[in-house]
């Protein structure tokens, strides 16, 4: 025993000491202890190495890949007016951004306005990829026309009148597999004007973290690019020019 003991060495007497320290005896108690212990120790150094990894550019290169983040953008024609409660966000062509419409409470709401009456587009966004999309912006080209009509009668284009880049932003993050959505609505509210909107096919997203900052493609999945977005229609017959 003498002899075991000078080959344990230091081992044998932090057993020891464990044993003195817990009061125990038995071996499955001890085993257990340092079972727990072990685990302990081990989850702590494995928790402090996955937030430093997370916390790395390789980490959000991978997770902010195209692969990991797969936009998709439909844009379907709806009538005007947009009867809707609660709130509606929607592009403004004439001031180039994303507002957002809230309705009185318990109440439902129009947009544009009551009583207007034309075409527009409800478009929708979504994330198809494994990971979620964070702080997403893509950019719309909007190119403004006259809405006239011709010696028939019939409505459309006149001359253009001018081109804009504009950008939106997201005001949500987009769940990862299509489990969120974004939805804004695109309309005149212009009698005399249309507008062409060409949507995207790329974006980026952590947008609001220039070192994070990634381009991801955007898919358009539903409607034509670009979006023909006619003026209000008129009930008095203007004459054509």
């Amino acid at each position: 025993m003498r002899t075991l003991r000078r080959r344990g060495g230091f081992v044998f007497d932090i057993v020891e000491a464990i044993h003195k320290a817990l009061r125990i005896e038995s071996t499955f108690w001890f085993v257990v202890v340092i079972a727990i212990g072990s685990a302990v120790v081990g989850g702590f150094f494995a928790w402090v190495i996955d937030i430093g990894y997370k916390r790395s550019p390789e980490f959000r290169q991978a997770r902010n890949s195209p692969a990991a983040v797969q936009l998709s953008i439909a844009c379907d024609i709806v009538s005007l007016p947009v009867v809707y409660q609660n709130e509606l966000w929607m592009l403004s062509p004439v001031l180039g951004g994303l507002g957002k419409m809230t309705a009185p409470p318990l109440k439902n709401a129009f947009w544009p306005e009551e009583g207007a009456r034309g075409l527009g587009y409800k478009c929708t966004l979504k994330n198809y990829g494994p990971e979620t999309a964070f702080n997403t912006t893509m950019p719309l080209t909007i190119s403004s026309f006259e809405w006239v009509q011709d010696a028939h009668g019939t409505w459309g284009y006149g001359e253009k009148l001018e081109v804009r880049e504009v950008t939106i932003s997201t005001p949500q993050p987009l769940g990862p597999q299509g489990t969120d959505q974004f939805s804004f609505y695109i309309g005149s509210y212009s009698s005399n004007r249309g507008f062409d909107v060409r949507l995207p096919s790329e974006g980026w997203i952590n947008s609001d973290d220039h070192k994070a900052k990634q381009e991801v493609p955007i898919r358009i999945s539903g409607g034509s690019s670009p979006l023909s977005v006619p003026g209000q229609m008129s009930d008095v017959t203007q004459p054509a020019k």
